[in-house]
């Protein structure tokens, strides 16, 4: 029977976040539902390893990209409405190794993109349509060291169509 430490000592988190919005609502016409929005976040962290190889080493937290941005520009006008978002991400640490396990679970950077685009119908009825990962982004995860090929995962692109009825 074993134990082992759950909790490491010490370690940090800092950064910072931006965001904006814009509406063009003093555009002439059918462009005043024209919009754009972005935010971008930079995240330090770091936490001693208690097992595996890396021990006493510092890593990131898990989960934590140090860049993560997003844009998207919108339109909305009448009933109408459809937008495009792009999102990136660095690098991050899935998991961090734990005894009796070796080495870190690395996520690679990724851009994907999205789109979505609605119409409302006079008797309360709406449809809606959606593409999710039109560029078609794969996962792709390392086990410790940069180049230790560890996992390629393709979801593919994803397409959603859906009604929706308000009385």
């Amino acid at each position: 029977y074993e134990t082992w430490t759950n909790n490491d000592n010490g370690g940090y988190i800092r950064g910072i976040e931006l965001a904006a919005t814009k509406t063009f609502d003093t555009l002439p016409g059918i462009w005043s539902g024209l919009g754009a929005t972005a935010s971008y976040s930079f995240t330090q962290s770091e936490t001693e390893i208690s097992g595996g190889d890396f021990y006493g080493e510092n890593l990131p937290l898990p989960g934590l990209s140090e860049n993560v941005w997003s844009a998207t520009v919108f339109f909305d006008y009448e009933r109408f409405a459809t937008h495009v978002n792009i999102r990136s991400r660095d690098e991050f640490v899935q998991s961090l190794p734990v005894p009796g396990a070796s080495s870190p679970v690395l996520a690679q950077a990724y851009t994907t993109i999205d789109a979505q685009m609605s119409y409302a119908f006079d008797n309360g009825l709406s449809v809606v349509f959606a593409a999710n990962n039109v560029t078609d982004e794969e996962n792709v995860i390392e086990y410790g060291l940069e180049n230790a090929f560890g996992e390629y995962k393709q979801f593919g692109r994803q397409y959603y169509l859906g009604f929706n009825y308000q009385y």
